[in-house]
């Protein structure tokens, strides 16, 4: 009789989690694991008969199972609690901070980033660019856990002074790991006063920095999605003011004009997004209120999105360049360089993850 009501309740369960998953919508993104979730395959005649509408299938059921999430945690948990791994898959968690292992240096990959700079400088920059480069330091650089292996970030700093003929701007001193979200990667906009003062004093930038904060509260970063075991989203702000409500922003991926928040973004696979609407080759935003004319060449990575629009009051017109989507090779298409202040802006992790950065 126990094996018989062991039987069906097992069978019961299975039968149970079927019709869960007929009868329930199927979710079009995950925001645990910022990405679009696989949607119900098109049938026809030939998908079936050469087997992609199969593959299609399994994809699709994966993605779409209930209490995906959940197991996905579960299985995490395994890995660092049961089987006392010191990361899951590359990312650990320390004081309530996701981190992404990363120790290796790769020195071609440094070579790389000083040759994208250098063709930068020889092809494009005058005599009347004043130029600057600053590294953002990734928040392993601040993270105390003697466990975990990190970079020898020393060594990656002095290597680019060594090879840039440039003025560096350093920043290592103006963050901590609180300034950086506990679930992603990304720099806090709210936490960047120390870098923004140290940035105006370099540019000699007269910046009133009177700002005020709108939060989205269920912002689950890069980190969220390769460790399940993140429960607490993180607390989203952005700083506005109404000089950032009345500037003008534009980019040559979307040719409408938009605006320094996208906060349709929030609600998307990447919440980050909402700063000048993610990642684009070319991003210009004009300040209609400046009290000057001078202008800003931002090369930089997706740290730049964040950190930007508090530099927009010391200018009249911003130009951020991410030559992971454009080559630099094709930059005075758009941009005629003469005198205005040029600033390398990278992290660490593309520092030392370079190729994606074209010449």
């Amino acid at each position: 009789m126990k094996h018989k009501i062991i039987s069906f309740t097992f069978v019961g369960l299975l039968l149970g989690v079927m019709i869960c998953n007929i009868i329930l919508p199927d979710q079009e993104i995950s925001k645990s694991e910022r990405r679009k979730l696989t949607q119900f395959p098109t049938v026809t005649l030939s998908s079936i008969m050469d087997g992609s509408w199969q593959e299609k299938w399994e994809r699709y059921t994966n993605d779409q199972f209930i209490a995906r999430d959940w197991f996905r945690m579960f299985e995490s948990i395994i890995r660092t609690n049961v089987l006392h791994q010191l990361d899951d898959q590359g990312v650990f968690m320390y004081d309530d901070q996701i981190y992404k292992m990363d120790h290796k240096i790769d020195q071609k990959s440094l070579d790389h980033f000083v040759s994208c700079i250098q063709t930068i400088q020889n092809q494009y920059l005058t005599k009347e660019n004043q130029a600057y480069y600053a590294i953002i330091p990734d928040k392993n650089y601040y993270q105390e856990d003697a466990v975990h292996l990190k970079l020898d970030y020393e060594q990656v700093f002095d290597y680019l002074q060594s090879q840039l003929q440039l003025q560096e701007i350093v920043l290592t001193d103006c963050l901590s790991s609180e300034d950086y979200y506990a679930t992603d990667l990304h720099w806090r906009q709210e936490k960047l006063d120390k870098v923004v003062e140290r940035l105006s004093d370099t540019l000699q930038l007269n910046l009133n920095r009177s700002y005020q904060q709108k939060t989205y509260d269920h912002f689950f970063g890069a980190y969220a999605s390769q460790f399940p075991q993140a429960k607490k989203p993180d607390q989203l702000i952005y700083l506005t003011n109404d000089i950032l409500d009345e500037a003008v922003v534009s980019n040559i991926e979307q040719p409408n004009v938009t605006t320094v928040y996208d906060e349709a973004k929030l609600t998307g696979v990447d919440s980050y997004d909402v700063f000048l609407s993610g990642p684009t080759a070319l991003t210009v935003i004009e300040n209609p209120n400046a009290e000057n004319d001078r202008e800003l060449i931002l090369f930089r990575d997706s740290f730049g999105s964040s950190l930007a629009p508090l530099l927009v009051e010391g200018y009249q017109k911003i130009t951020l360049v991410d030559i992971r989507y454009v080559s630099s090779s094709l930059l005075d298409q758009w941009i005629t360089f003469d005198d205005q202040d040029i600033l390398f802006l990278y992290s660490v992790p593309i520092v030392n993850q370079s190729f994606t950065l074209r010449k």
